[in-house]
């Protein structure tokens, strides 16, 4: 191993002077490794690595399962499965995929809660959160708890029920996983108001105080023209993968130094196309220790919630 690793740095009579490393071939393998780490995130910008490896790698009773845990953790009940907000995610994720928007509002003016009434599901409150590109159901969990906004709807003592829908598509022109969670608290009463062109809620109970106010504003959705008012997802950068690249490249440039210091002391080949060589190498390498391999902005990786009281009911 030693005699393999002096050939490989050091000038010997067995590598003809000139060591492995700097070699046309080591040179041709390496320029094409970092040009393809430099260059792939860009032309990717809109996914993560690991879905192209599995686009789809959980589903709703996953999501469910985890909503669940995280309300027995602070003593809440659970929710159990609602197969009229589970027709409602399917209906909104098929809605987005074939308008092309990630929004709580249609392009059409379609609301959470109209998607929820077409179903026939008749409810007190009802909420919705939203998520696009998340890899793992655990990504998704922790985007949506680390918000105060989604926790809020995922924690919501009032809700009983959830259905969630969990869809690959296309959006924005690249594959992407949908996720979109309805709760809700059916009304007991299913008479329905008079058509009056009043509205009474003086009969509604009144509401936890620790609840969100009821709204028709929609929180954290994205705007084109700022920056995304909630977290983002796991980017590549950030990513173990982006790490371990950026230590390569390091030990790399110290090899890369090392080997050509070496060849000028033992009188290698130190000829102009090899000082060539080797700089263009620190430079790709140097370029991502530095700065990474990616600078992909994943704006689309962002949960979304909803939440509102159906005050048209008595």
């Amino acid at each position: 191993m030693l005699y393999s690793l002096k050939n490989l740095l050091v000038p010997t009579e067995e590598n003809q002077k000139e060591p492995f490393l700097l070699s046309f071939r080591i040179f041709v393998i390496l320029l094409a490794l970092g040009i393809a780490m430099i260059f792939l995130p860009f032309s990717m910008s809109q996914y993560q690595l690991a879905m192209l490896i599995a686009p789809l790698s959980f589903g709703a009773e996953d999501l469910i399962q985890l909503t669940n845990e995280a309300r027995i953790n602070v003593g809440l009940s659970t929710l159990k499965e609602n197969n009229l907000l589970t027709k409602a995610a399917d209906a909104k994720v098929a809605d987005m995929i074939t308008k092309g928007y990630f929004a709580h509002t249609s392009p059409d003016n379609k609301t959470p809660f109209d998607f929820i009434r077409e179903t026939g599901y008749n409810y007190y409150a009802a909420g919705e959160n939203l998520a696009l590109d998340f890899v793992s159901v655990q990504d998704v969990q922790n985007a949506l708890m680390e918000s105060s906004s989604h926790r809020a709807n995922i924690l919501n003592k009032l809700y009983t029920d959830i259905g969630v829908a969990v869809v690959s598509g296309v959006y924005q022109n690249h594959s992407a996983t949908f996720v979109v969670e309805y709760f809700g608290m059916p009304l007991k009463n299913k008479t329905q108001p008079s058509k009056t062109t009043t509205t009474s809620t003086k009969n509604l109970p009144k509401l936890p105080v620790s609840l969100p106010q009821a709204s028709t504003t929609v929180l954290g959705e994205q705007d084109s023209t700022k920056t995304p008012a909630v977290e983002n997802g796991p980017q590549i950068s950030n990513s173990t993968f982006g790490i371990t690249a950026r230590y390569f490249s390091f030990g790399l440039i110290f090899l890369l130094i090392v080997s050509f210091v070496l060849s000028m002391l033992r009188k290698g080949k130190i000829t102009p196309v090899l000082i060539t060589r080797t700089l263009m190498l620190l430079i790709i390498f140097g370029y991502i220790g530095f700065y990474g391999i990616a600078k992909a902005n994943f704006s689309t990786i962002t949960p979304v919630s909803f939440f509102g009281v159906n005050q048209s009911l008595e």
